[in-house]
C-alpha cells in the first residue's frame, strides 16, 4: 500500500502510553495507555554562544554556536484513575483493599461534630460507649457510609457536649481501590509512546485506521509532580504533568545516525 500524503497539515489526536524504566537504564514494564488526554506537547529551548566581530565597525555576528537544547514535555491526563494519580503525586504503587469487618475500633466522638473511621464504604455501624451503652441511630448519631463517617447529634445524652467521648465502632466495609500516600515515593523515569492520528490526513491504512498514523517515541522522560489537584470544580479535572526529556544512555550518540538519543518521529 502506498504511503499516506506527507505534504499535509497536522491535527493530532490519539493516545499516550507510558512504560517505566530503570533509572538511566532499560525499560522494565509494558506500555500502559494513560486514557483520554487533553494534550501532549514538547517545548524546546536552545541557548547559543554569540560572538560579535570588531573589525567592520558594525559589530556583526560572527558566531552563533548552539551550546544547549532543553526539551520539556507536558502531558495533560483526563483520567483520574489510581495509576495516573500515583504518577501525579509521586506515591508508591496503589493496592486495592478487600472488604472486611471491624469489631472494636476505638475512636473519639464529639457532640455536634463529625468523626471519620479508618475505612470508607461502611455499613451496619454500631457505636458503643465504654460503659457499655449502645448509641441509637437517628437519636444519638447519623452515618455517612460512603465516606466512613458518623455525626453525633447535639441532643445525644450518651455523648455530651464539652469534650470527647471514647467510643467503640463495629461495622463492615466494602472493597475499595485503596489509598495513595502522596509524596512518599519519588520520581520515576518513563518511556513515552504517543500513537497519534493525523485527522487532517484521512488516509486508510492496512489496519483500517481512518487517519494517517504518526508515532512519537520519547525514550526517556522524568515528570515533576502535578502543580495542582483540582478537587472541587465545575469542569472535569485534569492531571497536568510537566517533565524533562533526558538523553537515553542505552543508545549510543552517533552524529548523523538514524537513532536519536532523545526521540524519534515516525510517519505513515
Amino acid at each position: 500500500m502506498s504511503a499516506s500524503t506527507d505534504d499535509i497539515y497536522y491535527v493530532g489526536q490519539g493516545s499516550a502510553n507510558l512504560a517505566t524504566r530503570i533509572t538511566a537504564g532499560a525499560i522494565n514494564s509494558g506500555y500502559l495507555d494513560v486514557g483520554d488526554i487533553e494534550g501532549c506537547k514538547i517545548s524546546f529551548k536552545q541557548t547559543f554562544a554569540d560572538v560579535q566581530e570588531n573589525t567592520t565597525g558594525y559589530g556583526f555576528n560572527a558566531l552563533h554556536a548552539p551550546t544547549s537544547i532543553d526539551a520539556d514535555l507536558t502531558l495533560v491526563m483526563r483520567k483520574w484513575n489510581m495509576v495516573n494519580l500515583q504518577r501525579a503525586v509521586w506515591a508508591p504503587a496503589p493496592a486495592a483493599q478487600p472488604g472486611g469487618t471491624v469489631t472494636a475500633e476505638v475512636i473519639n466522638g464529639y457532640n455536634g461534630a463529625k468523626t471519620y473511621l479508618a475505612n470508607i464504604n461502611i455499613t451496619s455501624l454500631v457505636l458503643t460507649t465504654t460503659t457499655p451503652a449502645t448509641l441509637v441511630l437517628g437519636t444519638d448519631y447519623t452515618v455517612d457510609g460512603s465516606y466512613g463517617s458518623f455525626t453525633i447529634l447535639p441532643g445525644s445524652a450518651l455523648v455530651p457536649a464539652g469534650g470527647p467521648t471514647v467510643l467503640q465502632a463495629a461495622y463492615t466495609f466494602a472493597a475499595s481501590n485503596g489509598k495513595l500516600a502522596a509524596f512518599s515515593g519519588g520520581p520515576v523515569e518513563y518511556s513515552l509512546r504517543v500513537d497519534a492520528r493525523n485527522v487532517a490526513n484521512p488516509f486508510v491504512d492496512a489496519s483500517g485506521s481512518a487517519f494517517a498514523a504518526v508515532q512519537f517515541n520519547v525514550h526517556r522522560v522524568m515528570f515533576d509532580t502535578t502543580k495542582m489537584l483540582d478537587l472541587i470544580g465545575k469542569k472535569d479535572a485534569t492531571l497536568e504533568l510537566d517533565g524533562k526529556i533526558l538523553i537515553d544512555p542505552t543508545i549510543a550518540y552517533v552524529p548523523g545516525s538514524a537513532s536519536s538519543v532523545l526521540m524519534d518521529i515516525i510517519k505513515a
